[in-house]
């Protein structure tokens, strides 16, 4: 079974039982999508669509269970098309610093340049402040990271 033929026939149920206006979404011709869904039904075993006369007026009960999992298997290949545009674009998010001010300002201004221009994707905060907040802001999970000179006691 082909991916293409499961696009299909999620469009055609997403159309209105409609192959034309399925066909013109799908950039294919009418023909080209009847063939792909003769080609699922035999594959299938069944049919997916009640038909009146030659016309789609609805999905079947096994067309229904067809077009769920057509469905979860369409979203899954577009996510995993996604990771390949995260790998050669570079991961994006936001990346939280708490600090002191004097490290903001001078020990990591160019580790902050050098990191922007390799992750042009990742959106940079850095938060001043002292130590003892700078630990509590990364242990409540409200920052990625604390970079501190000295160590707060504990509490």
């Amino acid at each position: 079974m082909k991916l293409r033929t499961l696009e299909c026939f999620c469009e055609i149920a997403a159309s209105g039982f409609n192959f034309s206006r399925a066909a013109r979404a799908l950039h294919a011709t009418q023909p080209a999508v009847t063939r792909q869904i003769q080609l699922l039904e035999q594959e299938l075993g069944f049919a997916v669509f009640e038909r009146r006369g030659s016309k789609a007026i609805k999905l079947t009960p096994a067309g229904q269970t067809t077009f769920e999992r057509a469905q979860k298997i369409i979203n899954e290949t577009r996510e995993l098309r996604l990771i390949k545009d995260d790998l050669s674009d570079g991961a994006g998010g936001t990346l939280i610093v708490a600090t002191t001010e004097f490290n903001a300002r001078y020990t990591l201004l160019p580790i902050i340049k050098k990191f922007r221009s390799d992750h042009p994707r990742v959106a940079l905060s850095i938060l001043s402040v002292d130590p003892h907040v700078a630990a509590q802001l990364v242990i409540a999970g409200n920052a990625d990271f604390g970079l501190c000179s000295a160590t707060p006691e504990a509490s």
